[in-house]
């Protein structure tokens, strides 16, 4: 737990020195698999947060493509050293001021039992059919948007 958060720290700091989209990107998604790994540590089932995981890789690829259209011979300068160095003590500084005052405790056993009872709760028969019906918009949602995008116009067309 305290190497997410070291991690978590040292990605926040090291975000504030980055200009390149490239960069950038690798960045977040170091960051949102650290806060899913740590959300996945406080609950019973931990396919909320592989799904959100999933969610912000998704956007974060998109970006990324669009980003590397707009800036794709931009020069990649990396952080001074001094100031990684100070960015690494002050974020084992911080671990060690967090695990002297835990800010989130391990939750017990009745309450990763409450949450997967809440779990299967939402998958049993009222309401199996809202979650069938949000599978099948979300699939038709999806068909219609890639029969919609014709992949030989719009701003990433490849040129022949």
């Amino acid at each position: 737990m305290k190497m997410i958060l070291l991690t978590m720290i040292f990605t926040n700091f090291i975000f504030l020195t980055l200009t390149h989209p490239l960069s950038i990107t690798i960045t977040i998604i170091i960051q949102s698999l650290s806060i899913c790994l740590f959300m996945s540590l406080f609950m019973y089932s931990s396919w909320f947060s592989y799904i959100l995981f999933l969610s912000f890789l998704g956007g974060m690829l998109v970006i990324f493509i669009y980003m590397t259209t707009l800036a794709s011979n931009e020069l990649m300068n990396l952080p001074k050293i001094p100031l990684l160095i100070f960015m690494f003590i002050c974020s084992l500084f911080m671990i060690k001021y967090i695990s002297f005052y835990p800010l989130f405790p391990l939750p017990k056993n009745n309450e990763l039992m409450e949450s997967y009872d809440n779990l299967t709760q939402m998958l049993m028969f009222p309401n199996i059919t809202t979650c069938i019906m949000l599978i099948i918009y979300l699939l038709i949602t999806m068909i219609a948007v890639i029969k919609i995008s014709n992949m030989n116009q719009g701003t990433l067309r490849h040129s022949t």
